[in-house]
């Protein structure tokens, strides 16, 4: 398990990216997501002991500060092109060493990482001949060698289409079953494809902690869509928030989410879409009181 608590930094005095940052997570695929500058980066970065900070990181109750804590995390950044020149079998050995893994168990941990995601027919092949779909593969490959508990992926499908994204995260599935994945990511529809637990960031904070599911749920009942025509008296929405607003023509469309019994009598219940969560959790387009 990941706990996370209390964490605060700051790059610059008084001014925090992070703040009082602390959430659970268990065995599994979670996703951390957020707007661009929600500190998503800079969290992973203190994961991973990239950066210190005020708080407490711990895997399995192992501490951060500690010895240890390096060798329970593996971390596959959003660009992986070290050493292009390389074959894929000296990147795997170099980093095996990295690791400390014992030089005797040095090529029977690279053929094993290699076999687990299907590469050992490019492991004499240049990194830089390979192909978008192959380069992750030998990420994922360097994150198994030494077995760590936890493994932390930085946009690891930006830039890749629907199809390998697929492909890849079936294969992080298989290969990190039983331990803890964090992905931060800003494409939705990669959390519906697979994640069990979503953290969400908000300026800084946790705005969300808990499983995908309960995510998915959390307005089910309590949004709709109301239309207001150009000219029309202002809408009472005490009490709810406008998600969004669309014009179309000469009416707008607003996304709100509340109660039934808060509602104008043409507002319209509507099934939630992640972008309608996204934005709830991010803090929509206005906590609102009137729209139109």
């Amino acid at each position: 398990m990941l706990k996370v608590s209390n964490v605060t930094y700051s790059y610059k005095k008084n001014r925090p990216v992070l703040r009082n940052v602390s959430f659970a997570l268990p065995d599994g695929i979670a996703f951390l997501i957020g707007e661009n500058g929600s500190g998503k980066s800079t969290l992973l970065k203190i994961l991973t002991t990239i950066l210190p900070a005020e708080g407490s990181v711990s895997i399995n109750g192992i501490d951060f500060r500690s010895d240890g804590y390096k060798s329970m995390i593996a971390y596959l950044p959003q660009e992986f092109d070290i050493y292009p020149d390389l074959k894929v079998a000296d990147i795997l050995r170099f980093v095996a060493l990295l690791k400390n893994v014992d030089k005797s168990k040095v090529s029977l941990e690279v053929r094993k990482a290699a076999g687990q995601v299907n590469i050992e027919g490019i492991l004499d092949k240049a990194y830089r001949k390979c192909s978008g779909g192959m380069k992750r593969r030998v990420g994922i490959a360097t994150a198994l060698i030494g077995n760590p508990q936890m493994v932390v992926l930085d946009e690891p499908t930006a830039g890749i289409d629907p199809k390998e994204r697929i492909a890849f995260y079936k294969t992080i599935r298989e290969c990190f079953a039983g331990r803890n994945v964090l992905i931060s990511t800003h494409i939705l529809d990669d959390i519906e494809i697979l994640a069990d637990n979503v953290v969400m960031l908000a300026r800084g904070e946790v705005t969300y902690s808990g499983s995908y599911a309960e995510f998915r749920n959390s307005l089910n009942g309590r949004l709709f869509q109301i239309a207001a025509e150009a000219g029309d008296p202002p809408i009472d929405l005490s009490g709810c928030r406008v998600l969004s607003a669309e014009k179309q023509g000469a009416t707008v469309y607003y996304r709100v989410v509340g109660y039934a019994g808060m509602m104008p009598g043409n507002a319209v219940p509507i099934q939630p879409s992640t972008e309608d969560i996204w934005l709830y959790y991010q803090g929509g387009a206005d906590d609102v009181g009137q729209a139109g």
